[in-house]
């Protein structure tokens, strides 16, 4: 009964000295949950970050030696996750996945792990290449990537491993290169880049994807407040056409919108109706 206690005080004593706390927070490109890959590896070149450690911390010490990595793993907070489930649905369908069998970002304790592409330090600020974080995703700890420790590519990866490996290749009609051009060169997203990524592993309906079937073979991804028609066909997704994702009252300024591209809208309506 004395051990039993003992092992009680201890657990006791570890869970009230457990405290986590951000050491700095991520900047980028990605604001919607929807716009992140969902590896930092399949994420766009373009789409580099920027972490900043707190001040007064005396972190520049801390990152010192760090810049001769090429890679570097970061442990952060998944803070706009939701409530967790044991079994969940994973991006590539199927049946549901034991939770601690998956990546997904809703767990008992939401924490990510992300290795990345270390390019540069400059005091505090860390900059990194592509990504799946989160624009003010709060960061807790960063560590060297290790290739001896850390790679073990002919290791099996369980269910994954049981899937047909499917690449869809996506092909732009003239008309919507066009219009993604006008959009990028207004709004300044890689829209091409972020919607080729989205559609080239999974072009399906599937929770949290934003993709509707609208016919037989054609379906929609929403974009931001653009909206994306496709088809498929024989392994080929073709790209037809940009709209906006506004109703008309909200492009005649009737009801309001929380984004500020309203004109944007009326502007591409206007050279593409």
């Amino acid at each position: 009964m004395a051990t039993s206690g003992r092992k009680k005080d201890c657990k006791k004593l570890i869970i009230n000295s457990l405290k986590c706390k951000p050491i700095g927070y991520f900047h980028g490109c990605q604001s919607e949950k929807y716009m992140a890959p969902k590896q930092a590896e399949l994420g766009n070149e373009e789409d580099k970050g920027l972490i900043i450690l707190n001040p007064c911390c005396n972190f520049e010490q801390a990152l010192e030696d760090l810049e001769s990595f090429e890679r570097i793993w970061i442990l952060y907070w998944f803070h706009r996750s939701g409530s967790w489930k044991t079994k969940v649905t994973t991006p590539r369908a199927g049946p549901k996945r034991g939770l601690f069998a998956t990546r997904s970002p809703h767990r008992p304790n939401p924490i990510g792990l992300s290795c990345v592409q270390l390019l540069s330090i400059h005091g505090r600020k860390i900059h990194i290449g592509k990504n799946d974080l989160l624009d003010n995703t709060p960061i807790l700890d960063i560590k060297p990537y290790l290739a001896y420790a850390d790679a073990f590519p002919e290791s099996k990866q369980g269910w994954i491993d049981e899937l047909p490996q499917i690449v869809y290749h996506l092909k732009w009609s003239p008309m919507a290169q066009q219009q993604a051009e006008f959009i990028e060169k207004r709004q300044k997203i890689p829209l091409i880049n972020t919607v080729n990524l989205r559609l080239q592993d999974n072009p399906f309906p599937f929770k949290n994807h934003r993709i509707k079937q609208t016919n037989e073979n054609e379906y929609t991804l929403a974009m931001k407040t653009w909206r994306i028609h496709y088809s498929i066909d024989d392994g080929v997704v073709e790209i037809m056409k940009i709209a906006s994702g506004y109703d008309q009252e909200t492009l005649d300024g009737k009801k309001t919108s929380r984004w500020d591209d309203v004109p944007l809208h009326r502007e591409f309506l206007l050279n593409f109706s």
